[in-house]
């Protein structure tokens, strides 16, 4: 039963490990954190593209905020991290 329930936690960490990149948190040219926007998979574009003139959201995710000016630089975030920060303009909150 012990060897079953291993198993299957070991296929379950294999499945979430091969989830991949599905938010892109763009960075300031520093480095340190800017925006994050969910990479749709059916988009054409990658996180380096979609970074590219990444835009903080302003106060009301109406209004742009700082840009990110760091030329596309990026990181790949989990769904977890990506709730906890700021939002890219044009991205819904």
């Amino acid at each position: 039963m012990v060897r079953l329930a291993s198993i299957a936690a070991i296929l379950f960490i294999g499945f979430a490990v091969v989830e991949g990149c599905t938010h892109c948190q763009c960075l300031y040219s520093d480095g340190s954190h800017c925006c994050v926007m969910e990479l749709n998979s059916g988009a054409d574009a990658d996180c380096n593209t979609l970074c590219a003139d990444a835009k903080q959201a302003g106060p009301n995710q109406f209004e742009p905020g700082p840009s990110c000016n760091a030329g596309g630089k990026y990181t790949c975030v989990s769904t977890w991290n990506a709730f906890k920060r700021t939002k890219c303009y044009g991205y819904p909150s």
